[in-house]
């Protein structure tokens, strides 16, 4: 739970719902804090006092334990000493251990800079598309033509919206994974993350028996950057709506 978006536990109760109640639950309590604050059952203590209560009921004293979602710097929360190997994430009503992948992205988002904000190096402007990034401009234009960031060049442009980043530190810039996933070409995404794949599913039909109505994914057709994934869904998602659209014109930072 910690690992996705938090959840509450109820000690005493049955996975049917009836209430079983809690027999001692001072000594439930003490058992919940030790094992909290022993460091090879887990590796941080995420709960304060005002996250564990006892609730009273006619059929016995319930514990709720709220677990409240761990920050990206407190993330991955695990149970034992090795992360790579006992770390769980919460789907649906099942705890799911993480692979070697997932862990590692944790542990990398878990750094002062995110990880779409990270440099690519050896990454430069032939790596995107710039049609996509041509048609942004004119979107951009379209709803905001005083625009300042219209008299940017591409890369100025891209640094406005954290595609684009200087290191003061060591001196290092490029393209960021942010920018590459907005408006890449198929392949410097590939090279940049090598798990990503978009895919879009209309189901208009009530009969269980039709997966999807329509259906947009990578193959080879388009260019599978966000920016025109975004463009080819959202017309089918939200028909003569153009609000979202705006929520693209703002640095990739606060998207």
């Amino acid at each position: 739970m910690a690992n996705t978006h938090g959840g509450v536990i109820l000690l005493g109760v049955e996975d049917d719902g009836t209430v079983s109640g809690v027999e001692h639950p001072d000594r439930v309590k003490k058992s919940l804090w030790d094992l909290l604050h022993n460091r090879n059952k887990v590796n941080t203590n995420l709960l304060s006092d005002g996250d564990v209560a006892e609730v009273s009921h006619p059929d016995g004293t319930i514990v709720a334990v709220r677990v409240p979602r761990a920050s990206r710097e407190q993330r991955p929360v695990f149970v034992g000493l090795n992360p790579l190997t006992v770390t769980y994430r919460r789907n649906y009503e099942g705890d799911y251990r993480c692979n070697e992948k997932e862990v590692a992205r944790m542990l990398s988002d878990r750094s002062e800079t995110p990880f779409d904000s990270m440099i690519l190096e050896h990454f430069t402007l032939d790596d995107l598309d710039r049609v996509s990034l041509k048609q942004y401009r004119q979107r951009l234009a379209s709803h905001k033509p005083n625009h300042p960031w219209l008299n940017e060049d591409d890369t100025g442009l891209l640094i406005k919206l954290g595609g684009w980043r200087k290191e003061r530190a060591t001196g290092l810039e490029g393209l960021t994974v942010a920018g590459v996933l907005m408006f890449g070409t198929d392949e410097a995404i590939r090279d940049a993350v090598s798990q990503y794949h978009v895919d879009y599913r209309e189901k208009l039909s009530v009969d269980p028996a039709i997966r999807w109505t329509d259906r947009l994914t990578v193959d080879g057709t388009w260019c599978a950057n966000l920016f025109q994934f975004y463009l080819r869904t959202i017309p089918a998602s939200c028909p003569g709506s153009e609000t979202a659209v705006q929520a693209w014109f703002r640095p990739f930072s606060e998207g």
